[in-house]
């Protein structure tokens, strides 16, 4: 038997050949492990953001229309009144008398201004074909057409005991004790650690009274001052309207949500009170909200509107929002564009769109409105 010497020419194209379809069998399980790979990252991305800003949003929600004590139920001046239809036994729930509300004291400049109507928690605006209705505020720029908006009106993280207030004298200062946690800062321009940022809005209240007011000093001292005339927005008046010994003081705040292009595409932008807008949640290309309004003061939802048809927005007593959340990679999908629902229509997007989407759908019960 004669001995191999070595391969011949066939032989060796034999193994570059079936050399060649392992290679490219281990590449396309690379390349589809890969994929994969990305589409389970761009979901789990998309349903981490989708979740967060749902809670971040919920969360303020269940503050809107904070007044402390001062619930809703305790505000109005008359008592319910149930009746039967003898007929179809239909029960109708109202308010008796002439149906007055405990008066919320806002001695703000601009009072009546977007950012300070905490007596309506919640405004929103209709976006549908580049406009809003109602029209939006002023201080909203680049909202993308086609979104929704949203304000939130409630109270922030600082808060303190109001230890005492002069029984008559409401221009008198607020004492709280200096552990309160109010943002260390001072409006006052006359004032040597003054800071001209400084805008510490408070809300103060008993089971009886509200008042919306800037603090004019700085807070560290435990000593709260309401002075007119000084920072921005500033007082109109030093008088709260009523004594406020024993209640409490929370800071004032208003969260206004919108879509708007960012650097990686749409993305859902917060605005707190009147600083600059910042890019919140990235990938958030629509946002879609429903009011639930209650008609007939019973405190339950009598139907969804969307804002343009709300009318009295002391009304709103609910919230549903609806998130269309996308992948900011536009190369996820193989098979074409993939159609999804959303706001009651199913949707194609472009032919050259490869981008994943998902809804994430929450209704929010404003408790403050409702208690």
């Amino acid at each position: 038997m004669k001995k191999q010497r070595g391969l011949s020419l066939v032989e060796l194209m034999v193994a570059i050949v079936l050399g060649l379809i392992l290679v490219a069998g281990v590449i396309e399980l690379f390349v589809n492990n890969r994929q994969v790979y990305r589409v389970q990252e761009a979901k789990a991305r998309m349903q981490e953001d989708g979740r967060f800003a749902l809670q971040h949003i919920s969360r303020l929600l269940n503050n809107a229309g904070y007044r402390g004590c001062d619930s809703l139920l305790n505000q109005k001046a008359n008592d319910l009144a149930t009746s039967v239809d003898p007929d179809d036994g239909t029960v109708t729930t109202s308010l008796t008398g002439d149906q007055t509300v405990r008066p919320l004291e806002n001695v703000l400049n601009n009072a009546e201004g977007y950012l300070w109507r905490l007596d309506i928690p919640v405004e929103g605006s209709e976006g549908s074909s580049g406009a809003w209705s109602p029209a939006l505020d002023g201080s909203i720029n680049n909202a993308l057409a086609g979104s929704d908006v949203i304000t939130i009106r409630s109270v922030g993280a600082g808060h303190a005991n109001v230890i005492a207030h002069d029984a008559d004298d409401f221009t008198q200062p607020l004492q709280t004790g200096s552990d309160n946690t109010f943002t260390s800062c001072n409006p006052d321009p006359d004032s040597p650690d003054y800071e001209a940022n400084c805008s510490n809005i408070a809300l103060v209240t008993t089971c009886d009274s509200a008042a919306i007011f800037q603090i004019t000093n700085d807070p560290s001292t435990g000593s709260i001052e309401h002075a007119a005339g000084i920072g921005s927005p500033g007082n109109f008046s030093a008088d709260l309207g009523d004594n406020f010994g024993g209640g409490w003081i929370n800071t004032y705040t208003a969260h206004t949500f919108y879509i708007r292009q960012g650097a990686s595409g749409p993305s859902l932008y917060q605005k707190v009170l009147d600083n600059n807008s910042q890019e919140l949640i990235e990938g958030v290309e629509r946002m879609e909200i429903l009011f639930g309004v209650d008609t007939n003061q019973d405190y339950s939802v009598n139907e969804y509107r969307t804002a343009n048809a709300v009318g009295n927005w002391a009304n709103v007593i609910s919230v549903r929002i609806s998130l269309l959340m996308v992948s900011l990679e536009n190369n996820l999908t193989v098979d074409g564009p993939q159609d999804y629902f959303f706001n009651g229509n199913t949707i194609t997007p472009a032919a050259d769109d490869r981008r994943l989407r998902r809804v994430f759908t929450q209704t929010i019960l404003l408790r403050n409105r409702t208690s």
